[in-house]
């Protein structure tokens, strides 16, 4: 099994012990409170992810072939979700994101505690992390981008 698939079990694991949509929320903030700093030069907009209506970051970077990703927002919710998704997808192979079937937010439960708007946010972060990944295995994304 492969870290990605490793890191969506567990994920999975632990929300499915919890039901109540409010738990799922105070998991999704607790994420978004124990992440490590994002660093203050890269809130510009060119890190930010379009069609979110909060302002959300992601810094993309790749090191060594692996992919990673520095998230911040000004909303909790999207931060959490962000966080997440960047746990999950960090340090590994573009080839092996590109491979990852997306369908796993469905099974995480997450997606159907949010609103419409939050839902078009999670599908907008996944857009970015695959896109990124289809720029690093097609050779045209920097190593490391740096502000």
């Amino acid at each position: 099994m492969n870290s990605i698939q490793s890191r969506i079990d567990a994920l999975i694991d632990e929300l499915g012990a919890i039901e109540a949509a409010d738990e799922r929320f105070i998991f999704l903030v607790d994420w978004a409170k124990n992440a490590k700093p994002y660093p203050e030069k890269y809130r510009e907009d060119v890190f930010k992810v379009p069609g979110c209506l909060s302002s959300l970051w992601i810094h993309p970077s790749c090191e060594n072939g692996r992919c990673y990703f520095d998230v911040d927002s000004d909303a909790q919710i999207p931060k959490g979700i962000a966080v997440v998704l960047a746990h999950i997808f960090s340090g590994e192979y573009a080839d092996d994101i590109l491979a990852c079937d997306m369908s796993f937010t469905d099974t995480l439960g997450i997606s159907k505690f949010l609103s419409k708007n939050r839902r078009n946010a999670l599908g907008h972060i996944c857009n970015y992390i695959m896109s990124y990944a289809a720029q690093v295995a097609g050779g045209s994304a920097a190593r490391t981008v740096n502000a």
